[in-house]
């Protein structure tokens, strides 16, 4: 039954974190209790990585303007209510084009560095947001 108020106030245009501070006010739950991660969700957060954060525009191109609205509201729901596993997906869907281009012939070095680059900014952002997060 929250699923559904969740649902239905996203798509009337709340915004996800107004939606979590009001289940935390009425029911002390969060918006990650109510809604869990499914296999779309670690999906479209995979395909957003890959798009450079494009994929919700690609699917309106192919389906229309409300198939771009949905997702970009079911992406946004998913990001506020589990958002390390939405991190690991987008940054696993953008490792994945590197990974790919090492299969291609010249490119490995290229390729290599991407992977190395990303591996340390990931880093830096783990530890800059473990400072920032202890105050």
């Amino acid at each position: 039954m929250l699923q559904r108020w969740v649902r239905e106030s996203a798509y009337a245009g709340k915004a996800p974190s107004i939606i979590n501070a009001e289940l935390q006010q009425t029911y002390g739950i969060k918006l990650g209790d109510v809604m869990k991660v499914t296999p779309q969700d670690v999906g479209r957060s995979v395909m957003q990585g890959v798009t450079l954060d494009h994929a919700d525009e690609f699917r309106g191109a192919m389906q229309g303007a409300g198939a771009r609205d949905s997702m970009r509201v079911e992406d946004a729901l998913a990001r506020e209510a589990n958002p390390g596993t939405d991190f690991i997906a987008r940054l696993l869907g953008g490792v994945i084009p590197a990974a790919g281009a090492m299969m291609i012939p010249g490119a490995q070095p290229v390729a290599g560095q991407f992977l190395k680059n990303t591996a340390k900014g990931a880093a830096l952002g783990m530890g800059m947001g473990a400072l920032t997060g202890e105050g």
